[in-house]
């Protein structure tokens, strides 16, 4: 519920800011990129928890702290990504 207020309020409001003239594109970027990180892993923490506690398995926790930084590698990566790719062909 609160991951859908947040969606639904906050981000609109907050989405086009630009950045500050002291700020670097690129510092932008991960910015941007890290936040929405931050987003995601709250979503893979749920979804797995809901997955692990439905399915009463009990997987070795360096598994799911592997699986962890590779979602957030992943994630940081594809957001860095298509922010670079969206700012650089407008």
């Amino acid at each position: 519920g609160a991951m859908l207020g947040w969606i639904l309020f906050v981000v609109p409001v907050t989405a086009d800011q630009t950045y500050t003239s002291g700020d670097s594109v690129e510092s932008h970027w991960t910015t941007s990129a890290s936040s929405g990180t931050a987003t995601d892993l709250v979503t893979v923490l749920g979804l797995t928890l809901a997955v692990v506690s439905i399915a009463r398995v009990d997987p070795p926790a360096t598994l799911l702290l592997t699986g962890l930084l590779l979602a957030a590698f992943a994630s940081f990566t594809a957001r860095y990504a298509f922010a670079r790719y969206r700012a650089l062909s407008e």
